[in-house]
């Protein structure tokens, strides 16, 4: 479980950083940053988490409410993020649009 854990982390935070090497307008690149800053505190609280949850259940449960608060903040980072894109890719099309008129 660990294993598929740090497999699944190591392809999200790589396509992350593959993101962040794109040219993207200030407001984007800000929001896949702080969308990043979640990802990882995200997979270390669940890192932590699968971790205690094999060595003591009983602790892993009391853990579960901080492990749900990161994720629900990952969460709310990433749709940030999606509305973000769906934003940049209208206002894309939009400018497509615009210029195959001029031509």
């Amino acid at each position: 479980m660990l294993q598929n854990l740090e497999e699944h982390s190591a392809t999200f935070l790589e396509v992350m950083a593959t993101n962040l090497k794109l040219p993207l307008n200030p407001d984007l690149k800000e929001a896949n940053i702080r969308a990043l800053d979640a990802i990882k505190d995200y997979i270390k609280t669940a890192t932590g988490q699968t971790r205690l949850g094999v060595e003591d259940p009983v602790a892993a449960k009391i853990q579960l409410e901080k492990f749900l608060k990161t994720f629900k903040v990952m969460e709310g980072y990433m749709a940030n993020l999606g509305d973000k894109i769906e934003q940049s890719v209208k206002e894309s099309v939009e400018r497509a649009k615009s210029h195959a008129g001029l031509a």
